[in-house]
C-alpha cells in the first residue's frame, strides 16, 4: 500500500557453483587421503582450522570451540569465498602437502561443471 513502511535487507547471494565446487573438493580429498573417513569429517576439520567456530560450555564449565557453519543463512558469499581460499591453503599445506592445488581445482571444476570464475 502507499505510504506504508517496509523493511528490506540487502545481501549478496551465495554462489551455488562455489558451494558445489567446495563439496566436490571435499570428496576428492577424502578419496585421496587416509586421514578422513568422510567428507563431513574433513569439512569440520577445515572449519576448525579456519577459525569458523563457536564457543560452547561443557557441563563441567569448560569453554570449548566447536565447528560452526557455512550454511547459506550463516555465511555470506564474501565470507565463504575467504573461507574457501583459506581451506584450500590448509588442504595444500597440512592435509595433502604434495598436492598441486591448481590440478585439484581443475579436476574439481570439471566434476562440478564449474561455470563461474573463482
Amino acid at each position: 500500500k502507499l505510504n506504508t513502511p517496509i523493511r528490506a535487507q540487502f545481501a549478496q547471494p551465495r554462489s551455488i557453483p562455489r558451494h558445489r565446487l567446495y563439496r566436490v573438493i571435499l570428496r576428492i580429498v577424502v578419496e585421496n587421503s587416509e586421514r578422513f573417513a568422510t567428507e563431513e569429517a574433513l569439512h569440520k576439520t577445515l572449519l576448525v582450522g579456519c577459525g569458523v567456530v563457536e564457543p560452547v560450555m561443557t557441563v563441567a564449565g569448560e569453554i570449548i570451540m566447536i565447528p560452526s557453519s557455512t550454511a547459506f543463512d550463516a555465511m555470506g558469499e564474501e565470507d565463504f569465498k575467504a573461507y574457501f581460499d583459506q581451506a584450500m591453503d590448509i588442504v595444500q599445506i597440512h592435509i595433502i602437502p604434495d598436492i598441486e592445488l591448481g590440478l585439484l581445482l581443475k579436476e574439481a571444476r570439471q566434476q562440478a561443471n564449474w561455470k563461474e570464475a573463482a
